[in-house]
């Protein structure tokens, strides 16, 4: 069986899953059995386009080429819609909006309900999952970007006043920040409702078995061919220990989603990364990757970032609040603890 990793450089934070699948050399590679059209010799096919930063690889079957094809472009195209909507590296989306002005009147309704699902984690988590947390972002990105170093404690102190999640207004009629400086991303939750939504316009077209990666963040529907589950690995969040996987398991009608110390280090030792823990100014200390599952990409997107904040002891307590969600936490010393429902998938082990 070969592994074959996402098309991006060697272990950021996406490639920590990686699609396992025979005789293939593309980020997903099987052929879908059963389903649809069995009997009119459907196609698979396998369609691919950059949005949201990524490559978003798309793998269906149908009856026929045409079919299949219009499908995938309804696909895309609603994913690129709502990407309009929720990126802050747009300057015309509805985010960067809020964000230049400080209000949104008439959010979109997909808009208003991304901020109320990360709302929903944020206050779960006792605001280690934070989606204001963007000048705290901007902070050290743009420090990085200049510099070559890290913020100063001053600095981080000032940014981290301007974060707090319970100072952004949320009504179906209005986004508001309570406070001058604020910002709001939802890059770690927003492609996974892209994903879901895509998914959607799938089902709605009929396809069944299907499988949508946006750069690691994937999500399943039904079988691969003869009925096979989609096959995972989870890969070790450090390069040069060992080409195996820590784990490997089959997923149908799901969603994964991995986070990592190693997308946006600014530290050889990755002590400080991209993730910023809202309620110090620092990166945590403790995870270097958590692989989440769920019944939706944007559940797992979210969760696996609040997990890797809040490291092993609060992270699992915070998933025991999310039925049907699993996780699979490796520690910085590489170490693997996980929920107990994640004992039926893992195959394979550090040990």
């Amino acid at each position: 069986m070969n592994i074959v990793q996402t098309t991006r450089k060697a272990f950021t934070r996406r490639q920590a899953l990686c699609m396992l699948a025979g005789g293939a050399g593309v980020s997903i590679a099987a052929a879908l059995g059963g389903g649809l059209a069995a009997q009119r010799q459907p196609h698979t096919i396998q369609e691919m386009r950059l949005l949201m930063g990524t490559l978003v690889s798309l793998t269906l079957v149908g009856a026929d080429d045409h079919s299949v094809r219009a499908t995938a472009t309804a696909l895309f195209d609603r994913m690129a819609e709502l990407e309009s909507i929720m990126s802050c590296f747009k300057t015309d989306s509805q985010v960067s909006i809020l964000n230049r002005e400080g209000c949104l009147s008439a959010p979109s309704s997909e808009l208003y309900t991304v901020v109320q699902h990360a709302l929903t984690i944020s206050t779960l988590s006792g605001g280690a999952y934070d989606p204001t947390v963007k000048p705290l972002s901007d902070l050290y990105a743009a420090t990085w970007r200049t510099q070559r170093r890290l913020p100063t404690a001053d600095a981080i102190a000032r940014a981290r006043a301007r974060v707090d999640y319970r100072n952004l207004i949320v009504t179906a009629n209005e986004l508001r920040f309570a406070q001058p400086g604020m910002g709001l991303t939802l890059n770690s939750i927003a492609k996974g409702y892209i994903v879901d939504a895509g998914v959607a316009i799938l089902n709605a077209h009929g396809f069944t078995n299907v499988l949508v990666d946006a750069g690691g963040d994937l999500r399943a529907a039904g079988t691969r061919a003869l009925g096979q589950a989609w096959q995972v690995g989870i890969a070790t969040p450090r390069a040069g220990h060992g080409a195996g996987l820590l784990a490997e398991f089959g997923i149908t009608d799901g969603a994964i989603a991995t986070s990592g110390d190693y997308q946006q280090a600014y530290t050889d030792d990755r002590s400080q990364h991209h993730i910023l823990d809202p309620r110090t100014g620092y990166s945590p200390q403790e995870l270097a990757s958590v692989t989440v599952t769920a019944p939706h990409t944007a559940l797992a997107d979210g969760l696996s970032t609040a997990v890797l904040t809040l490291g092993v002891a609060e992270g699992l307590a915070l998933m025991r609040r999310f039925s049907g969600c699993e996780a699979y936490l490796v520690t910085k010393a590489l170490e693997v603890v996980h929920t107990p429902g994640f004992a039926r998938y893992a195959s394979a082990s550090l040990d």
